[in-house]
């Protein structure tokens, strides 16, 4: 028996199969453009959706602004005891 042949190895082997990856992509999207269409679409759809209702929201606080103190983390007490 000879040598075996042998494949693409460490990057060029990764090349290939990111390569062979768009191909694929490129041929299902010539199939069927609607499925990209909407692949691209709902997900620009709802970030702008959430960009909205987040403007939105903060248009009408609620809430007042908490107060911030520069003295450090609070410290919690240990099992069992009490702060004095």
């Amino acid at each position: 028996m000879g040598p075996r042949p042998r494949g693409a190895q460490g990057a060029a082997l990764y090349a290939q199969q990111w390569r062979g990856l768009w191909v694929k992509r490129a041929l299902s999207a010539r199939r069927d453009r609607l499925a990209v269409v909407t692949q691209l679409a709902v997900p620009v759809a709802l970030v702008l959706l959430a960009l909205w209702t987040r403007k939105a929201s903060s248009a009408f606080p609620q809430e007042p602004a908490l107060a911030l103190s520069r003295c450090g983390r609070a410290r919690a007490p240990a099992r069992g005891r009490a702060l004095l």
